[in-house]
């Protein structure tokens, strides 16, 4: 799924998380060279930076239009496929020795 969404340019430039060829020290290395760029232009400039974890963001994301986007942006069908198995709820059973348990519902939590 990585490598189809760097052929698609799916993800902007400035993202390193989870990214081949993408490090702390290339994520460092852009930070410095914003900064200077905008001292560049004036030295008085103060540069602030916002910095946001957004691990819970695919829980919050609408499933139907994550599909839609994906074949939009041609990926393939198998990957489409995959991804829609981790959306709705999840629900399983033990098993053991014949019994069986009644379904229990899962949540399911994407680090």
């Amino acid at each position: 799924m990585a490598d189809t969404a760097e052929e698609h340019a799916l993800l902007p430039q400035s993202q390193m998380g989870a990214r081949k060829n993408r490090s702390t020290l290339s994520a460092l290395t852009l930070l410095a060279a914003t900064i200077k760029s905008a001292w560049a232009m004036r030295r008085d400039f103060v540069v602030s930076m916002l910095s946001l974890d957004i691990s819970g963001a695919y829980n919050n994301v609408p499933h139907e239009r994550l599909l839609y986007i994906l074949r939009a942006k041609g990926f393939p069908e198998w990957i489409i496929q995959f991804v829609q198995g981790f959306t709705g709820q999840k629900e399983t059973s033990l098993v053991f020795s014949g019994y069986q348990s009644p379904p229990i519902i899962v949540a399911i939590e994407i680090p």
